[in-house]
């Protein structure tokens, strides 16, 4: 079965995520991704956009995910780079773009609950997604990697999505 979008956001109808150990992940890639992160951290640094450069993920480009964090009482999360392979899968390019902008109320409450909770907890976070819209259902790995400016406030998140895989229910 051939994956199709989800065209348009507005028809999803659930999206859990469950949160997992770094070794469940399926990619090495993605592994490798959080232990370079915990690398940079050990070294004294908070980990920046600098540290991952495009040139040094090209196994990964097409599901890298950049979000920015427009600080204030309510943090706006903006899609500076949302990738082309995450584009096919949700049926829209987010780049630019808040989680208010999303159509979907299901999707966009959901994100912000994630992403809060990654701004709190501070440390890389991987999780099993699993979205729905009113025909299939789609699960994928996710991981979020929290980016500092240079020792600084936190700035925002390098999210990598693995290719997701029809379930049936």
């Amino acid at each position: 079965m051939s994956l199709r979008p989800l065209n348009p956001l507005s028809v999803v109808t659930s999206l859990d995520e469950t949160e997992i150990a770094v070794e469940a992940l399926d990619l090495a890639d993605m592994r490798a991704l959080i232990a370079r992160w915990h690398a940079i951290r050990a070294a004294g640094h908070r980990p920046s956009y600098d540290d991952f450069r495009p040139e040094t993920m090209w196994n990964l480009v097409g599901n890298i995910i950049l979000i920015d964090i427009e600080p204030g009482p309510s943090p706006v999360f903006r899609y500076r780079l949302h990738g082309t392979r995450n584009t096919h899968v949700l049926g829209m390019d987010l780049t630019g773009k808040t989680f208010q902008d999303v159509s979907s109320p299901v999707l966009a409450q959901a994100l912000q609950r994630t992403y809060q909770a990654a701004m709190v907890a501070g440390v890389p976070l991987a999780h099993r997604v699993r979205i729905a819209d009113r025909e299939h259902a789609r699960i994928y790995d996710r991981i979020i990697l929290p980016l500092f400016e240079r020792n600084a406030a936190l700035s925002g998140f390098l999210v990598v999505s693995a290719d997701p895989q029809i379930v049936k229910d």
